[in-house]
């Protein structure tokens, strides 16, 4: 089983390839060392969106997965959270309602 750790500078850019282009809070999942999942939320204007992103290996996770969001979820506390479902994923809005999500217009979903 993985497991999931705050976020470095480095962890995020060993995921990714490259630095996040902009400032967020976020959580990494590991598998023997390696990063294969990176979830957290960042500020857009007024809002705070939560984003997520896993290589086909974290998938193995699911419970993982959903603790994390979790987590992620209590630490925002009461401010309103944003997220857009992913259309490949079947499971991605189902996965958001099962997390408290709303969705409000079109591919926008909200949570409080």
């Amino acid at each position: 089983m993985g497991e999931v750790v705050k976020a470095t500078r480095e962890l995020i850019e060993e995921y990714y390839g490259h630095p996040m282009i902009r400032s967020c809070v976020a959580y990494v999942g590991l598998k023997d060392g390696v990063p294969i999942a990176v979830s957290g939320y960042y500020n857009d204007t007024n809002h705070r969106v939560i984003f997520s992103s896993m290589k086909p290996e974290a998938r193995k996770y699911p419970i993982l997965i959903y603790k994390t969001a979790k987590r992620i979820m209590a630490d925002v506390g009461n401010t309103p959270l944003y997220a857009i479902a992913d259309e490949n994923i079947d499971a991605s809005e189902r996965f958001l309602e099962r997390l408290g999500f709303v969705k409000i217009k079109g591919e926008v979903w909200r949570c409080q």
